[in-house]
């Protein structure tokens, strides 16, 4: 006879397995603190190339500006106001990415247990069958 709880049970596990299964193993096989930096490393870097390419589009419409400045000594003031832009806008790009992070590895690692009582849940049913 079949059992619809085990089958409905059965149904969602193989549901899980399909769609999000194997991306949430990768993160849960990480530390918490490994996978945090990973996310703010690679934040990181594409934060700075997205810097980067627009202060050489600015430099590039700004040219002749950039050339006086240079002339006039006065380049130096203008290079460590834009590091000062890079680094006022970095703080908050990483504390944003540190907090998404943070909630997808915990949300993560809900899903991940409440998968692993489901399948214990079935296997203490194929106990009982048996007995």
């Amino acid at each position: 006879m079949l059992n619809t709880e085990k089958i409905a049970v059965m149904t969602k596990a193989a549901i899980y397995e399909e769609k999000e299964g194997l991306q949430d193993d990768r993160i849960v096989s990480y530390f918490e603190t490994d996978y945090l930096l990973k996310g703010l490393f690679g934040s990181l870097i594409t934060y700075t190339v997205a810097f980067f390419v627009i202060f050489m589009l600015y430099a590039a419409y700004h040219f002749e500006d950039l050339v006086l400045l240079l002339y006039s000594d006065a380049l130096t003031p203008f290079l460590w106001s834009a590091l000062r832009i890079y680094l006022t806008c970095l703080v908050p790009f990483l504390l944003v990415t540190f907090l998404i992070y943070l909630v997808r590895y915990h949300q993560t690692r809900e899903k991940v247990s409440s998968y692993r009582r489901m399948l214990e849940t079935l296997a203490d049913g194929n106990e009982e069958e048996k007995a």
